[in-house]
């Protein structure tokens, strides 16, 4: 029973209860003292406030006339009032007569001008100074404070007790039924519905009502799943063999896609390069006769490291937006040397994972090719009489000469049938044939 107790909702229900009842009753004890020492201020004021409408007036009187008896009568009469303790006359530094101490901490000071009128004149015979105390009052409420928690807090124990009892014998001890029943529970027992199903009606049903329900239909859900086990065996079993087959298919697609492409890009005259998040994770054998390299020194390289310095910042932007058409790059070999290459960059599935295979074509022939017929090209300064072309260093030369410099192209010299009529007239007939 103890056990059942240590750890039981009841117990934090209690609780929370008692944590409650307690916040309230010291709120609103807080809130009725305040209001008490109100009052009670309230009064002390209108009990000073009685001492200058009854008082003063004979008080003044008994001055005047220096009366020192009847003065020591009425200052006697004021200490009568509840919470004055003490009374004194002075006139600016001199003091004419006093009653009781002030020996409170916490107390109200009034004082009172002591004017008398004679033919038309006001004198003052001095101030009568009052000191009510407020320790009575705040004793009287400290008293009060404790009666009213002692109250509260005997009252809040019995209802929570009584409460507690009462959560118990209508929710808790079912609740540990349950938890019993549902701890118990196995493959053999689902025959067997909870103990408190046949105290519930099935129109009416609480929470609890409902939680049992809920445990039935659990149990009775689990006991149809496990009349066909075989069905759901073999259907699984369907499903893993259909799984397996085609992730054995694509399996063996993707090696074959892989295959064809490393035997193409060996076979290719392009360098090949696979690069992941830049760095470089394959490349075929031309890409280590294009740059110098050992194949083995390109794995882990970072791709941007074989493009000329200058160009690097370009390139990687094209890289990083994704850039498919073909660009001319100078590329940077082993030795530091430079030289002009055309790349093509596409994204390609490779060994299951989404990587950039990038092509680079070197184009040191095509560019000395394009070098080489820029120089034949534009406008030729050329003598309109001996046909002299004039170079750029302003040297005029042959055409035969001049061409044969710019180009690749050779000449072999001969004599057309004019310049044989005209140079040789006893040798060819008037057609230019040798006679």
């Amino acid at each position: 029973m103890k056990s059942r107790f240590s750890h039981s909702l009841g117990l934090k229900f209690l609780l929370y209860i008692l944590l409650f009842s307690s916040l309230i009753t010291l709120s609103f004890t807080a809130l009725q003292i305040f209001f008490d020492l109100q009052s009670g201020k309230k009064q002390i004021e209108r009990y000073l406030q009685h001492i200058h409408d009854s008082h003063i007036e004979t008080l003044v009187h008994a001055v005047w006339i220096d009366d020192r008896e009847a003065v020591m009568s009425h200052l006697k009469g004021i200490s009568h009032l509840p919470d004055i303790e003490y009374l004194e006359i002075s006139k600016g530094d001199v003091l004419l007569s006093s009653l009781g101490s002030p020996v409170s901490e916490q107390n109200i000071i009034r004082e009172y001008p002591l004017l008398y009128t004679y033919n038309d004149q006001e004198y003052s015979l001095g101030i009568l100074k009052a000191v009510a105390t407020l320790e009575n009052l705040h004793q009287l409420l400290l008293d009060r404070v404790l009666v009213i928690l002692a109250s509260e807090a005997v009252k809040t124990l019995l209802v929570s007790i009584f409460i507690f009892f009462i959560f118990y014998l209508v929710v808790g001890k079912h609740l540990h039924t349950l938890a019993e029943y549902t701890r118990t529970l196995n493959v053999d027992q689902l025959d067997i519905p909870p103990p408190l199903i046949r105290s519930f009606s099935t129109s009416k049903k609480d929470e609890l009502a409902q939680l049992t329900f809920s445990i039935n239909e659990m149990r009775e859900g689990f006991s149809q799943s496990l009349q066909e086990p075989n069905r759901y065996h073999h259907h699984l079993e369907e499903l893993v063999e259909e799984r397996t087959r085609e992730i054995q298919n694509a399996q063996q697609a993707l090696k074959e896609s892989e295959t064809r492409f490393r035997g193409l890009s060996e076979a290719a005259f392009e360098g090949i390069i696979v690069s992941d998040k830049g760095k470089i994770i394959e490349v075929n054998k031309s890409m280590g006769e294009m740059f110098g390299y050992a194949l083995p020194e390109f794995t882990g390289m970072p791709a941007i490291e074989l493009v000329a310095p200058g160009l690097r910042k370009e390139v990687e932007e094209k890289i990083l937006s994704g850039y498919e058409l073909p660009y001319e790059c100078s590329c940077l070999k082993k030795d530091g040397t430079l030289f002009p290459t055309e790349v093509h960059g596409k994204v390609f599935l490779y060994k299951g994972q989404q990587v950039r295979v990038t092509a680079v074509r070197d184009i040191t022939a095509r560019k000395q090719a394009e070098e080489e017929i820029k120089k034949l090209r534009g406008i030729l300064p050329i003598c309109a009489s001996c046909k002299k072309i004039r170079d750029d260093k302003g040297y005029w030369n042959q055409i035969e000469s001049y061409i044969q410099e710019h180009s690749e192209a050779e000449f072999s010299h001969g004599i057309c049938q004019d310049c044989a009529k005209k140079l040789y007239p006893d040798l060819v007939d008037k057609d230019g044939n040798v006679k």
